[in-house]
């Protein structure tokens, strides 16, 4: 029972994050960061199989024979890499997210990956703890992330992003805010 009862006070972004000293569990760790998951059959009406874009040299000239149905997977992981950067605070994180969609039912094509998408990560994570309007301010993240499907011209799809991430905390809810600039 007092298990339960520490577990139930235990803030779901001091778990993520390591925000509290009885969270710390080191450096070079891997850890969960999104979602991982496996869709052995994912549906969509609208697989994009003659991709364009509005630079210059970036068009495909004939159709992908691809199917509707095939499998999607997302692996995602974080490790922190520097622990205490602004004296007992700041810490360094490297992430990467890996999402692709397989198309594990299209034999005539020998199973392709129709896209694979690559999402590495820096975020440099500083604890606040303050109180907000009733919520208690517990992270502020400020982040790196570039996005690409790792692939050679006309196909080349890529962006970066800046962003601040603020978690909240108030009771049992928590809420992440992430704007964003490209």
């Amino acid at each position: 029972p007092s298990d339960q009862h520490l577990t139930s006070e235990r803030s779901p972004l001091s778990l993520v994050w390591e925000l509290d000293q009885e969270e710390k569990r080191g450096t070079f760790r891997l850890v969960p960061h999104k979602t991982n998951y496996l869709l052995p059959v994912h549906y969509s009406n609208s697989i994009n199989n003659l991709p364009s874009s509005p630079a210059t040299g970036r068009d495909v000239a004939s159709k992908f024979p691809l199917n509707d149905i095939e499998a999607k997977f997302q692996l995602s992981f974080k490790l922190k890499a520097w622990e205490n950067l602004l004296g007992d605070n700041g810490d360094l994180w490297f992430a990467y997210t890996q999402q692709s969609n397989w198309q594990l039912y299209n034999n005539g094509e020998s199973s392709p990956f129709r896209a694979t998408d690559y999402e590495p990560e820096v975020i440099f994570a500083v604890r606040t703890d303050a109180n907000i309007l009733g919520w208690r301010w517990r992270l502020l993240n400020l982040g790196f992330v570039h996005q690409s499907n790792g692939r050679p011209l006309p196909l080349s799809r890529s962006w970066n992003r800046v962003y601040a991430q603020v978690g909240l905390e108030r009771g049992p809810f928590t809420l992440l805010i992430r704007p964003w600039f490209r």
